[in-house]
């Protein structure tokens, strides 16, 4: 199974707090009595969506986001999306909250056709996820209309990048046009 990008972001983003110095975890002893070596790859627990919403960047960035998770929610306003590396992409790290969010992340891509293309990258860290999590994301512009509006239920995935036995993270994507 090939990971979409978005979920190998994870990933990555478990990597970035990782000790350079060290190229891998103590070794394990699998049943079998052979030594089995773990790599430090990261994993992240969270969730994925690529949603399109009825707006322009600057539009976006004058507006507000919500994202809840089983009724818990935080909210912002986006005026803190930055230009991104890519010409035409914005993006917007959230600040932690007391370990509410460890990991929240927006990328904006404006569409030729019109609208804007919004990654939402969220990782749960050591919050506990469970199959049928529910997840609400909203976009509001200025004026408080609903310019982007998803809710799904979570059927996560299992990864191991480090193999089995060397850490679990559980993983869900969703994709609305």
């Amino acid at each position: 199974m090939r990971l979409p990008l978005h979920l190998a972001a994870l990933l990555v983003a478990g990597c970035a707090s990782t000790p350079p110095a060290a190229p891998t975890l103590p070794a394990t002893l699998p049943q079998d009595g052979t030594v089995h070596t773990c790599t430090l790859i990261g994993c992240n627990s969270g969730m994925v969506l690529d949603m399109t919403v009825d707006a322009t960047l600057a539009q976006l960035r004058a507006g507000a986001f919500t994202l809840c998770r089983n009724g818990s929610c935080f909210r912002s306003r986006l005026d803190g999306f930055r230009p991104g590396r890519d010409p035409g992409l914005l993006r917007l790290d959230m600040p932690r909250e007391a370990g509410l969010l460890p990991l929240l992340e927006l990328q904006a891509k404006p569409l030729p056709t019109g609208g804007t293309v919004v990654s939402v990258v969220y990782g749960t860290g050591d919050q506990v996820v469970k199959q049928g999590d529910v997840y609400r994301v909203t976009f509001h512009a200025v004026n408080g209309r609903t310019i982007g509006e998803f809710r799904g239920v979570a059927h996560y995935e299992k990864v191991e990048p480090n193999g089995p036995g060397c850490g679990t993270c559980y993983h869900v994507y969703f994709r609305q046009d």
